[in-house]
């Protein structure tokens, strides 16, 4: 629902975000297009930049941002969503190249566990560096039990409980509560299973650098 308005010629354009971005470079980090449309740079951001975790996209941001309020777990790290697990090479060189103290957060599947090698490998990263997603729950969006993404989204909805929602409604789901977390967070808490919040409270802490 972003749009990017710009004048040119005396002219005003008003283009939707998912446009806009077509062929837009975005090795960095998903959003980096719309830092280049604000002229945004990294020594402007009023964030704990020296500590921060990486994750393969966007989706996986938002759900940390959701559960560490949803949790009440203070944000101590800044999130930064890459385009994909093969690109994140930039974005890591940077937080390096800043000695931020990060880690990387990947999906345990076969793709997941090649690049964390790649990794390690091109950029010499040690491998406390990297945060594996549970192997019984390989995805972000498998964190949640199927009860847990249908309730997610009769919350987001406010229509009955679903019982087998795509992944594309789970995603529309954790936008929509995100955006509103401090309204749904109560409701939120007392819908999901007591097993999913001990699973992202173990892993909100891990990335946080407290002991598992």
């Amino acid at each position: 629902n972003t749009f990017v308005v710009q004048r040119s010629s005396g002219q005003v354009e008003c283009t939707k975000w998912g446009d806009f971005i077509q062929g837009k470079e975005a090795e960095t980090t998903y959003y980096q297009p719309l830092y280049d449309c604000l002229d945004i740079v990294p020594t402007n951001f009023d964030m704990p930049w020296q500590k921060a975790v990486v994750t393969e996209g966007p989706s996986d941001a938002l759900v940390l941002r959701l559960m560490h309020v949803d949790l009440e777990l203070p944000i101590e790290y800044a999130i930064y969503p890459g385009t994909s697990a093969s690109s994140l090479s930039t974005l890591l060189s940077l937080n390096m190249g800043w000695n931020a103290d990060f880690r990387v957060l990947l999906d345990s599947d076969p793709e997941g566990v090649r690049q964390k090698t790649y990794y390690m490998d091109k950029l010499e990263l040690d491998e406390s560096k990297f945060v594996m997603l549970p192997s019984n729950h390989s995805k972000i969006e498998k964190m949640f039990s199927a009860s847990d993404r249908s309730k997610m989204l009769a919350i987001a909805t406010s229509d009955a409980p679903k019982d087998s929602p795509t992944k594309k409604e789970f995603l529309t789901s954790v936008r929509v509560l995100t955006a509103s977390v401090e309204l749904y967070k109560g409701e939120l808490r007392e819908s999901l299973e007591k097993e999913t919040l001990e699973r992202f409270k173990t892993l909100l802490l891990c990335l946080a650098g407290s002991p598992r």
